[in-house]
């Protein structure tokens, strides 16, 4: 028996690390064959430094549970305001870091986890 199975790469990522079970079928013999497809998720970050401002502000922002490795941004400086989405697994739990300092301040660390459903979009607004 041959059995081809295919998830959309837009919406599922096969979860490597999850062990693939079974080999050579042989005649007399079950065998069971496991995929794992994992569901999409996005984590949207709108980051904004927040007066007073200066130029050794900085945060670094990730979600981890993402595809292939943790991935963010690192900011610095007076003028940072923007947005971007990471791809995470969805169906999940997802865990939002941000840590940074500014200037005549303590050094800040925000860590917390969320379910994000399959193909949902978690929306984290960030000022500093």
């Amino acid at each position: 028996y041959h059995i081809n199975a295919r998830g959309n790469e837009a919406q599922f990522w096969n979860r490597y690390d999850e062990p693939l079970l079974g080999g050579n079928i042989i005649e007399g013999q079950k065998t069971v064959n496991t995929l794992f497809i994992q569901p999409l998720g996005f984590v949207s970050f709108a980051v904004k430094n927040i007066k007073p401002v200066d130029d050794f502000d900085q945060i670094s922002v990730y979600a981890s549970v993402s595809v292939g490795a943790v991935s963010g941004k690192d900011y610095g400086g007076k003028t940072v305001d923007d947005r971007f989405t990471q791809i995470v697994f969805a169906n999940d739990s997802v865990k939002v870091h941000y840590s940074g300092k500014k200037t005549g301040q303590p050094i800040f660390l925000n860590e917390k986890k969320y379910f994000l459903n399959s193909h949902d979009t978690l929306k984290i607004n960030i000022n500093y």
